[in-house]
């Protein structure tokens, strides 16, 4: 008997921490997530948040209280809209999608989240802008693209102002903006 109720109550513990936990049930504590019901201790696993009508918005993961891993973001019909990972609640890397599944922009972060490589793509895919932020400034150089995947305007960027810029206009070539030709 007592051996059972031994199994009986490993198998409970076992589920109990495989369980998703509705992002509700955490409270946040100078950036530490907790369960509401037990703030002695730090969070580990999966969060979710659900609609009103029980479709997934976000999923994702926490340890000791800090998110680790993928985070998904979901539109009211499923499509992913957003995915970041995190690791020790830093952020390194984001990418957002289109309603279509196509990237609109994606950031890759390096050294504890300093440093934030950044690519911005049109509603077809296509490059058009890349760059750096540090802490949040934009940083080094900034490219800006045209239709055509060709570098239109270059610029430089120190911490607190731009230092140069560049602009390169190829008139030989129609923009499809504007469906004339650049004189």
């Amino acid at each position: 008997m007592k051996s059972k109720l031994i199994i009986i109550f490993s198998m409970l513990l076992m589920l109990s921490c495989n369980t998703e936990k509705d992002i509700h049930d955490l409270k946040l504590i100078e950036g530490v997530a907790y369960l509401k019901n037990n703030p002695s201790r730090p969070y580990t696993g999966k969060v979710a948040y659900y609609s009103k009508d029980k479709k997934l918005i976000m999923e994702g993961n926490y340890y000791n209280g800090i998110k680790e891993g993928d985070w998904i973001y979901f539109d009211d019909v499923g499509n992913i809209t957003s995915k970041s990972n995190f690791s020790e609640g830093k952020l390194i890397k984001e990418t957002r999608f289109d309603i279509a599944g196509n990237i609109i922009f994606s950031q890759l972060s390096n050294d504890n989240g300093r440093t934030l490589k950044f690519k911005e793509f049109d509603p077809n895919g296509n490059l058009r802008k890349t760059g750096t932020f540090i802490e949040g400034d934009k940083y080094g150089k900034w490219i800006t693209y045209d239709d055509y995947g060709k570098e239109i305007l270059t610029e430089y960027f120190d911490t607190l102002f731009t230092l140069s810029s560049e602009i390169q206009i190829d008139s030989s070539k129609p923009n499809p903006r504007y469906n004339h030709r650049i004189n």
